[in-house]
């Protein structure tokens, strides 16, 4: 296994799509903050990947459904890639159930620095650093109707440290007995670690609570390997 230590930032449930609600009425005072608060929390996840200078963003599942943002955001999320990519952030996107890969808008080119897994078998991706393997990400976007199989994802034979991204659950002993380092989990609004050691399985939660009901700490992880 590398040596070399390094950072990312793990985030799901952005849902650029959908404001805070679950009120009978907004007061006046308040409307900006429910209709630019899912943005400005999601801004927050890119700006911390900056500020911790992390090497890499994993996004696990239903950052946005473009049908119902409209053009506003894939074109924020454009933004905040391209301001990544200008300090060398990788950003590996694994689609969950709201934003599979088919759904992006096809005269929107994401820039380079972005990867997104196809839909169905998980794929490989390497991500390296002067010509030295440091991660071995497998993912997957969510195909609609199937639910995460942890028998598809595979443990690293090269002993390369490895994170599994993919929008979904699966009891905690089929995700241990993978070999996976670090399981990059999506589809809960609520942060949670179901396995600590010596596999880390986790859900970085949704960066904002969206009605009364979602109380608890919201946000992105940051993640550092040593």
């Amino acid at each position: 296994m590398s040596n070399r230590p390094f950072r990312f930032v793990h985030a799901a449930d952005l849902h650029l799509e959908q404001p805070p609600g679950g009120v009978a009425e907004v007061p006046d005072h308040l409307q900006e903050l429910f209709t630019q608060s899912a943005y400005w929390a999601a801004q927050r996840v890119f700006e911390t990947a900056l500020a911790e200078e992390a090497q890499l963003v994993v996004l696990s599942g239903d950052v946005l459904d473009p049908t119902w943002t409209g053009p506003r955001g894939p074109l924020f999320l454009i933004e905040q890639f391209r301001r990544l990519a200008e300090r060398k952030i990788e950003v590996y996107w694994a689609g969950g159930a709201g934003d599979p890969p088919e759904v992006w808008p096809s005269l929107l080119r994401l820039p380079e620095n972005v990867h997104v897994f196809r839909s169905g078998r998980p794929q490989q991706l390497l991500y390296q650093q002067d010509g030295q393997t440091l991660v071995r990400l497998i993912g997957a976007s969510r195909r609609r109707g199937r639910r995460l199989r942890a028998s598809d994802f595979r443990a690293d034979p090269a002993n390369v440290f490895s994170i599994a991204v993919v929008h979904g659950n699966a009891a905690p002993g089929a995700l241990r007995e993978r070999g996976i380092d670090y399981w990059a989990l999506g589809g809960r609004h609520s942060r949670s670690t179901p396995l600590s050691t010596p596999t880390i399985a986790h859900f970085p939660g949704t960066p904002q609570g969206r009605h009364p009901g979602e109380t608890g700490p919201h946000g992105c992880t940051l993640v550092e390997v040593d």
